[in-house]
């Protein structure tokens, strides 16, 4: 009896001895297995961590461009600013030259219709419309008005006037 029970326990604490090495080799199995998994968790925290750094600099880089660009954007916005101002400038003087050239083609006239009057020797003219030619702006622009030539020696007489001693003389 004694001795049954002895062996009973021995048995017991053989198979006990048998579990526990199992478990050891198991939690021994499951160490190793996490201590894999610490070591590859290194590596990826490495890729991990240049990905970010990558990131960060494309960032930077993007901030970079978009300052620039904005900077850009403000030169180019004060540039069409002052070209607006010198459209405007060169509208102004567009109606100013306008008005000046209008003024200058009445004055032009006058002194047409002033030598009209009068009648040039020995110089041949196209018979007069019906309507006198107003000159045109662009014309009064490009050139001025032209005194007539008096090349020849020819003297100027007036239509309804008789000629008078010491009146016009050739010269």
């Amino acid at each position: 009896m004694v001795a049954t029970e002895v062996r009973t326990l021995a048995q017991g604490s053989s198979e006990a001895a048998r579990e526990i090495s199992t478990l050891i080799s198991t939690s021994v199995n499951q160490v190793n297995e996490g201590v894999q998994l610490v070591d590859q968790t290194g590596p990826a925290l490495e890729k991990i961590r240049q990905a970010v750094e990558q990131i960060s600099s494309r960032i930077s880089t993007i901030a970079a461009s978009a300052k620039e660009q904005s900077s850009a954007l403000g030169e180019i916005n004060t540039a069409v600013n002052s070209l607006d101002g010198v459209t405007q400038q060169n509208a102004a003087m567009f109606e100013e030259t306008t008005a000046a050239s209008h003024a200058l083609t009445s004055d032009a006239e006058a002194p047409a219709k002033t030598v009209s009057h009068f009648k040039l020797d020995n110089i041949h003219h196209a018979s007069p419309s019906k309507e006198p030619r107003k000159p045109s702006v662009a014309g009064a622009i490009r050139k001025a008005p032209r005194a007539p030539s008096l090349a020849g020696n020819v003297a100027l007489k007036t239509e309804d006037a008789a000629p008078q001693q010491g009146g016009w003389e050739d010269f």
